[in-house]
């Protein structure tokens, strides 16, 4: 490929090693430290070269790919509604790329669909990319797919999307045990069972009302905190 004319065999290899499907084949932390590609890196630039180690072997994830692992649960329910149904160039871009990439339309993307799509597809340079980054991430993390319309949901721009009025359309959406708040059977459904919908629920309701306002919804999407619930 082009784009890998202008990098060294050692690189390559290196690349390579991480990304082997097979755990049991894949560079350790301590493999990758003592592999010769980081061992030249780190001869040739010094202290950048340390910098450069500690990036590559023991943080890989961007902050994106962590930022959809740790969402609050109930929190993605709304962005992935809030993406799936607000119309946003840049949304509908994503979803697109991630369209053509899901062969099976079954709403997640596998290893090997991005493999595929890798070989295949005519992204520009930017999403070819991105999406290397992200084959490389899941890999790393040891998952062998996403749920495609959640990831699009952690990546957008919440000052652009997450407004009052789409937030009342997901509140709205949302609540079907009762007119002007959600529930405990709510949030179940959303999360995937009544355990997740009650530690939820003790975290989002302020009042300890045993249910959920608009409000207390509204604080909770615009909570930065990424605790996993």
């Amino acid at each position: 490929s082009p784009d890998w004319d202008g990098i060294s065999e050692s690189a390559k290899d290196f690349i390579c090693s991480l990304l082997r499907k097979d755990p049991a084949k894949r560079l350790t932390a301590a493999e990758a430290y003592q592999h010769a590609w980081i061992q030249e890196m780190t001869k040739q630039h010094g202290k950048r070269g340390r910098n450069l180690r500690s990036s590559i072997v023991f943080s890989p994830q961007s902050v994106t790919f962590l930022k959809y692992r740790g969402m609050q649960k109930l929190k993605k329910a709304a962005l992935t509604y809030i993406a799936t149904n607000v119309t946003s160039d840049e949304i509908t871009a994503l979803k697109d790329v991630f369209q053509k990439i899901d062969v099976n339309s079954d709403g997640t993307v596998t290893l090997q669909e991005l493999d595929e799509c890798l070989e295949n597809a005519n992204f520009s340079p930017t999403v070819t990319a991105d999406l290397k980054k992200l084959r490389q991430e899941l890999s790393l993390s040891g998952e062998d797919s996403i749920n495609w319309r959640e990831f699009i949901a952690s990546m957008i721009d919440k000052n652009t999307v997450v407004t009052e009025d789409n937030l009342r359309m997901v509140f709205a959406h949302f609540k079907k045990s009762d007119p002007n708040y959600l529930t405990v059977a709510d949030i179940s459904e959303l999360v995937g069972g009544e355990k997740h919908a009650l530690e939820i629920m003790k975290k989002v309701d302020i009042n300890s009302d045993g249910r959920i306002d608009f409000n207390e919804f509204k604080k909770m999407m615009e909570d930065e905190d990424l605790n996993v619930v």
